[in-house]
């Protein structure tokens, strides 16, 4: 694939192969690590809604753990690579977890970001282009929303738990594949009525409270950091030029799965989170960094690609 070959060449030219070899080792520690980071900080989250209930305090309460459980895209995204853990059922068991949590099914996340991968930046081709440029104030406010994300995954998640593939979708996944992804969207679907259900039975709201109600309004911070990774790059397959990664605070990182070191992560798949930190100080001064953070990056969007009125690009 001429894509694919295009990335080799230029990631040969970036960094030596035996230097790649040692950093793509895989460890079940860190992952461990980082996984119960992340469950503690959600458990945290949920403790203060919970402490919040009644009062006031229940709104950002429910922003902040929205935001949090709206981070599980971090482990779903990496075990989707595949690199999270050396164990593979470990790692399919944290896919699924975290896939049920975020409410997308996994094997079709898989297949669907492996073609972002392929086709990085490629405008009509590429399956997670967040937004062209330029852009309106319009077009951020709806993606950052989410509201186009939850059209698009439950749109998936139901017409395959109904046993159909829109046409337009076949490109992603190979024929042989569509039982299965009919298959795990009708066992995700069962769970939900089975909470539901529970839910009903016991007169309960914890479901909504806890989870669907955070997870819905959190999606506007996962959206936001996101649109820092591709939006404003060059279009093209050049990992150099088509992703940005953000230097941020550690914590940040941490809650993301080292995803800020994003154009490392397109130019280099296979490498695991733990060490793209590593892998930034062999690369860095070869791919797009912004430094400064997430804030930044957005301020410069506004700036040169997101036109804020009558169609006039700021500049």
């Amino acid at each position: 694939m001429k894509e694919l070959d295009e990335l080799v060449k230029i990631r040969e030219q970036i960094i030596p192969r035996s230097q790649l070899k040692r950093l793509a080792k895989r460890n079940n520690y860190a992952g461990l690590g980082f996984l119960a980071f992340h469950l503690s900080l959600i458990a945290g989250t949920g403790w203060v809604v919970h402490q919040a209930m009644g009062t006031w305090w229940i709104v950002p309460a429910i922003f902040l753990h929205g935001a949090m459980l709206a981070t599980l895209f971090a482990p779903l995204h990496e075990t989707s690579h595949g690199t999270a853990f050396r164990t593979v059922w470990l790692n399919e068991a944290v896919l699924w977890l975290c896939a049920l949590i975020y409410i997308f099914p996994p094997k079709w996340f898989r297949y669907h970001h492996a073609f972002h991968h392929t086709y990085t930046q490629i405008r009509r081709r590429d399956s997670a282009m967040v937004l062209p440029r330029p852009i309106t104030l319009m077009q951020y406010l709806v993606y950052v929303s989410g509201l186009t994300v939850w059209r698009r995954n439950l749109k998936y998640l139901f017409s395959h738990a109904l046993g159909r593939i829109d046409p337009a979708e076949h490109e992603y996944a190979p024929a042989d594949q569509y039982p299965a992804l009919v298959r795990e969207a009708r066992i995700m679907v069962a769970i939900y009525a089975g909470i539901a259900a529970l839910a009903v039975t016991y007169g309960s709201w914890a479901p909504v409270i806890y989870w669907l109600l955070p997870r819905i309004v959190g999606e506007s911070y996962a959206r936001w950091i996101r649109i820092a990774e591709h939006t404003g790059c060059d279009e093209g397959s050049d990992p150099r030029a088509n992703t940005r990664t953000t230097l941020t605070n550690p914590f940040i990182r941490t809650l993301w799965w080292n995803m800020p070191y994003h154009a490392e992560h397109h130019l280099c798949a296979f490498v695991p989170f733990h060490a793209l930190g590593k892998f930034h100080e062999q690369v860095h001064d070869k791919l797009a960094v912004s430094n400064g953070g997430y804030l930044k990056v957005h301020l410069e969007l506004f700036r040169r690609f997101i036109r804020l009125r009558h169609g006039v690009q700021v500049n």
